[in-house]
């Protein structure tokens, strides 16, 4: 999935995305550098997204059971949580961005629903 989604946000021309770990419910809590990294933004390019992501994962994090942030402001305002619960938010008030992450997402199996509360 989280091939998909770089591939999704280099096609929108997103170049620079920030990262930031929230709740973790894996061995990550338990690594030394957590501390330093839970709720501390991070901005990155996004072609080294799926690096950070394998080197976070030799510390101990679990995609599906640690919060981890995407956010980005260009061209528009948007955020992706892969949450420690198992499921993925989208946040952005761009109908089409969210209709691209749909697109995106359903082959995969992930349907989103929609709550007009949590738009950016």
């Amino acid at each position: 999935m989280l091939e998909a989604i770089v591939a999704f946000l280099n096609r929108c021309g997103i170049e620079r995305i920030e990262v930031m770990h929230g709740w973790t419910e894996s061995a990550l809590e338990d690594h030394p550098d957590f501390p330093a990294l839970q709720w501390q933004p991070q901005m990155i390019a996004i072609s080294d997204l799926l690096s950070l992501i394998a080197e976070r994962q030799q510390f101990g994090m679990q995609l599906g059971r640690d919060d981890l942030f995407l956010e980005g402001e260009a061209p528009i305002p948007w955020q992706v949580l892969l949450c420690h619960e198992g499921d993925v938010h989208i946040r952005a008030s761009d109908d089409g961005l969210i209709a691209g992450f749909q697109a995106l997402l359903a082959p995969l199996g992930v349907s989103l629903v929609r709550n007009p509360k949590q738009l950016l």
